[in-house]
This record gives structure tokens, sequence and C-alpha cells, in this order.
């Protein structure tokens, strides 16, 4: 697929985008969380880039985060939003995995529930340091 000229600019371009976006200072986006819009009932993949403060936060009611709502295909555009924290759902996967599914269209989905590989040392064996170590595959502790 990146050997079709128009695709692999268009993926070189976004992928130096999505690198300038998260290697600046403080991190741009926190994290991935899922929020209802445009309107109930429809579900948006969001990038949460900090708390709501000053006059903002005084004037709202609840405490708010600021999120980016990007487009699809190029989430160089999209909607900055202060949201009630309390409706925003926390995701699992990384901000990597969300710019893929979003700039995908949602053909690339991330794997789900996640595996996490843990180290586990090989029993009745002397010297740690030379035994070969164990992996186990296991569902992430929600």
């Amino acid at each position: 697929m990146y050997k079709i000229p128009l695709v692999r600019g268009i993926y070189q371009a976004l992928k130096q985008i999505v690198h300038a976006m998260m290697s600046t200072k403080g991190e741009s986006f926190k994290r991935v969380v899922l929020v209802e819009f445009p309107r109930k009932g429809l579900y948006t993949v969001a990038f949460v880039t900090g708390i709501a403060s000053g006059e903002v936060q005084e004037k709202t009611e609840e405490r708010c985060v600021n999120i980016f709502i990007p487009t699809t295909p190029n989430p160089t555009s999209g909607f900055y939003m202060m949201v009630p924290e309390n409706q925003v759902v926390r995701l699992d996967m990384s901000i990597e995995e969300a710019f893929k599914l979003i700039m995908s269209g949602g053909i690339v989905t991330p794997p789900y529930p996640r595996s996490v590989l843990t180290e586990k040392p090989v029993e009745g064996v002397q010297n740690p340091q030379a035994a070969v170590i164990h992996y186990e595959v296991h569902r992430k502790a929600e």
C-alpha cells in the first residue's frame, strides 16, 4: 500500500505532523478518550490536551478537560472543545494507535483487549542474570 505514490506522500506528511505534535515540550496530547460528538449517541475519538483553567473553568459548573477532535483523514484540522471530565471515556489505546484509527477512517483498528508481556524468572536457577526469561501473555488489569 505504501508503494502507491499518493498514499506514500500522504503517509509521510502525516507521520511528520504526528511526530512534531507528539514531540513538543510537555507532550501535546496526554491521552485518548471517547466523547459523544457531534450529538448524543454518536462517538468520536479525541485527545486530551489539558485541564481547563482560568476564567473558562471558573465559569463552568464542572471540572472540564480540553480536548482536540481531529478530522479524518487529515488530523491536522479538527475541533477544540472543553468537555466536563465525567463525560469523557478514557481509552487504553496509545496516541499513535488512535492516529492510525482516525487517518484510516476506522480501517486500522488497534487490538482489544490488550495483551501485555511480563517477565517471570525461571524457578530453580541460581544465577538469575544467566536465566532465560519466561514471558507470559495476559490481559491487562483494568
